[in-house]
C-alpha cells in the first residue's frame, strides 16, 4: 500500500532474502496521558529477513520488504510477554555504495500478549493485538558481509476495537544489532 500511494510499484522480489538482521531493543510507554495509561515497557529481540525491491529507472530509490519476528519481555508493566510477526516496507536514503546509509520503514503486524489477563488496566484487552510501526534507522557496513544497524521506532499496540479495554500502548524505543548480507 505504501508503494502504491507513492505512485511506484517495485520489481518482483527474489526467491530468497538477501539479508538477515538480529537486533535488541527497548521501548518505553506511556509517552503521554499518564493518568489513564499504565507503564508498559518492553525489551526484546527482532529477527528479520530482508528482500530487495528496486524501483527501476530511479536512482537511489531502493525499497525492501522486511519480514520480522519480534519477542519481548515486559519490564516493568502488566503482563509478561509480547511476541509476533510483522511485515515492513523499508525505503533506503542515499547511494547504495555509501558505507553508512539511512532508511525509513513502516509496517504492520500481529502480536500475542498476556497483558489482557490483568483486568485493572484499560490498554490491552485481548490476547491478539496489532502493532503499527514507524522507524528511522541507519546501517554502517564494517566488514564485507556484516554491518552494524540501529533504529529509533514508534510502536502503537492495540486490539483494533475487539474489546472494550482498548486505549492501546504508544511506545518509543531504540534497537541496535547486526546485519549479514548474502
Amino acid at each position: 500500500m505504501v508503494l502504491v500511494v507513492l505512485g511506484a510499484w517495485p520489481a518482483e522480489a527474489p526467491a530468497a532474502p538477501h539479508e538477515t538482521e538480529v537486533l535488541v531493543g527497548s521501548f518505553i510507554s506511556p509517552l503521554w496521558n499518564r493518568g489513564r495509561r499504565r507503564t508498559f515497557n518492553y525489551t526484546g529481540m527482532f529477527f528479520r529477513e530482508v528482500w530487495p525491491l528496486s524501483l527501476a529507472g530511479r536512482p537511489y530509490a531502493n525499497w525492501d520488504w522486511v519480514g520480522e519476528l519480534f519477542a519481548a519481555d515486559v519490564t516493568p508493566g502488566f503482563g509478561h510477554v509480547v511476541a509476533g510477526p510483522s511485515l515492513l516496507a523499508r525505503r533506503w536514503l542515499g547511494r547504495s555504495g555509501d558505507i553508512t546509509r539511512w532508511y525509513v520503514q513502516a509496517g504492520w503486524g500481529a502480536l500475542y500478549s498476556d497483558a489482557y489477563r490483568t483486568h485493572d488496566q484499560l490498554q490491552l484487552g485481548e490476547a491478539l493485538e496489532f502493532k503499527t510501526t514507524a522507524s528511522v534507522g541507519f546501517r554502517t557496513r564494517r566488514w564485507r558481509t556484516w554491518s552494524w544497524t540501529g533504529e529509533l521506532s514508534f510502536n502503537h499496540l492495540s486490539d483494533g476495537g475487539l474489546s472494550d479495554r482498548n486505549y492501546g500502548v504508544h511506545a518509543l524505543g531504540m534497537a541496535f544489532g547486526l546485519a549479514r548480507s548474502f
